[in-house]
């Protein structure tokens, strides 16, 4: 047997397990349950029948690869990671979110990314359970827009919330820990989800819900923001707010209806609200109290104010001192 001929046969044996290798990575048996613990007051642990029979929500988003590969572009169907995340009660101390795979494959967001209501575990791809593709794009995993491909973990296994910085594989590689993309692609999202442009206010209210909301409006009245949303739905339905950058407000009221069971969460620029169990119409106020430049710089005339009052206090002490000093020497 010549050179070429070994040369030959040792390029198709490689070629033979290298698709082998990937075909295994990428059919590896699906998990059938999600684990979501860590810095949580309720971990749970919930199987793909009940993830079923969660409220869902669709978007069309592409998905690109770092590596190069085909961009593709679904309908993905799937549950509201901030859902998921309300259920197990994050602690006020979470600030990141871990993604572990079936194949050990690791990758991280941080709380603020996980609750915006476009990130979803998504359960389906064009109509198609993610279980029964066996391709990249198959596995229920992490829908991520606006994120590469490596933040967009698969065949999830479990949720981990944390407070501290992790990196997952392709992090300690070098590759960027946010893993955001240059441009944005387009996304188009379900009717389910709505968020509210509240012009010179820098808070971000964003939400999804099973129901229907037929009315959102809001006005301003000195330093509260209102945010009056009037909800219908004729059957058990709920509505997940996610509040953002609240850091510039000194404190956040929620007013809603006795009936409705609520869930409040929050760390020092978060808060979530999960209302369930509304049956009928319902209106929901949050009162937002800003902290104003004018507070802000009253605050620091006061200081000031208290910081000239001392020094002339000190001076005049020092000089009576002084004339006592002269007084008894004579």
């Amino acid at each position: 047997m010549n050179k070429i001929n070994i040369i030959f046969i040792f390029l198709f044996i490689t070629s033979v397990l290298s698709s082998n290798l990937n075909s295994i990575s990428y059919s590896l048996k699906e998990p059938k349950e999600i684990i979501i613990e860590g810095l949580v007051e309720n971990p749970l642990k919930i199987s793909y029948e009940e993830l079923r029979g969660f409220p869902k929500v669709w978007e069309i988003v592409e998905l690109w690869c770092v590596e190069g590969y085909k961009v593709v572009k679904f309908n993905w169907t799937g549950v509201p990671l901030i859902y998921l995340l309300s259920k197990a009660k994050f602690k006020e101390n979470a600030k990141e979110i871990i993604f572990h795979a079936a194949d050990g494959f690791t990758s991280s967001i941080t709380l603020k990314e996980a609750l915006d209501p476009t990130v979803i575990l998504a359960l389906e791809a064009n109509g198609t359970e993610l279980t029964k593709i066996t391709s990249r794009e198959g596995g229920i995993r992490i829908i991520l827009p606006c994120r590469w491909g490596y933040k967009w973990v698969t065949q999830i296994t479990k949720i981990e919330v944390i407070d501290y910085d992790y990196k997952g594989l392709w992090e300690t590689l070098g590759y960027s820990d946010e893993g955001k993309m240059p441009a944005c692609p387009d996304t188009t999202l379900s009717n389910k989800i709505f968020n509210l442009n509240l012009e010179s206010y820098n808070i971000y209210v964003a939400g999804f819900t099973t129901g229907i909301i037929e009315k959102i409006d809001y006005n301003h009245n000195g330093k509260v923001l209102e945010i009056k949303i009037n909800y219908y739905s004729s059957n058990k339905s709920l509505i997940n707010l996610y509040l953002g950058n609240i850091e510039n407000y000194s404190h956040i009221d929620l007013i809603l209806d006795e009936k409705v069971n609520a869930t409040v969460l929050k760390n020092q620029d978060i808060i979530t609200i999960l209302l369930d169990n509304i049956k009928e119409q319902n209106s929901i106020k949050i009162l937002a109290y800003q902290n104003t430049n004018e507070e802000k710089n009253s605050y620091i005339e006061t200081n000031y104010s208290l910081i000239l009052t001392i020094i002339i206090l000190a001076l005049l002490t020092s000089i009576l001192i002084y004339i006592y000093k002269i007084r008894c020497k004579k």
